[in-house]
């Protein structure tokens, strides 16, 4: 079994301290681990993390990725970014930015698209703007039939994920506190998705 970077009682502080960023106030759990981890192909080479909190769903990343591949793992919380760092993996480059910044990011290490993107950002705290700016810059750097993967505690994204990203698949992670349905999206729509479109 993996252990967390950091001991859940440590997680919970920061948590409660940075909430509005954070969104949780457990870490992921096993499970949940292995499900969000399991959507890595072999092919996939350039994969990004967004949110990755302390690095527990990052070290099962690094474990499913293939030796010549790359993991960009964003966060921006300090304390979290200094645990990540510590995994001390050649492949891990920690980035302490947003979300936003993805499509610089991913051009500052030479790549135009990402295959596969992993986020635990916790969408449902994010003002509506700001979560639809993401999720369209998570788009437009994925290449066709690329895969955004994300979790939530809810189903009330499913409509919007679909609307973004064109096809969908669900799956329940029961053995998690509390338990979590992954969203697992194929990018094939192509249209910039506008909430204000009629």
């Amino acid at each position: 079994m993996i252990k967390p970077c950091m001991d859940r009682i440590s997680f919970l502080k920061e948590s409660i301290k940075n909430f509005k960023s954070i969104g949780s106030i457990t870490q992921s759990g096993e499970a949940l681990c292995r499900r969000m981890s399991s959507h890595i192909n072999y092919s996939d080479r350039v994969i990004v993390e967004l949110g990755a909190g302390d690095g527990v769903i990052t070290k099962h990343l690094l474990d499913s990725m293939h030796k010549d591949a790359i993991l960009l793992c964003f966060e921006i919380n300090d304390n979290y970014a200094t645990k990540l760092a510590q995994i001390g993996d050649d492949r891990l480059n920690v980035i302490v930015d947003s979300a936003e910044n993805l499509k610089f990011h991913l051009e500052r290490f030479g790549f135009e698209k990402a295959d596969i993107i992993i986020s635990s950002i916790p969408f449902l705290v994010f003002s509506d703007d700001l979560r639809d700016s993401i999720l369209n810059i998570c788009k437009s750097c994925l290449h066709q039939n690329g895969r955004f993967v994300q979790f939530h505690y809810t189903l009330t994204m499913r409509n919007l994920y679909k609307s973004i990203f064109g096809k969908i698949q669900m799956s329940f992670v029961l053995l998690n506190a509390p338990p979590a349905y992954v969203y697992s999206c194929l990018n094939t729509n192509y249209t910039h998705f506008d909430r204000g479109a009629k």
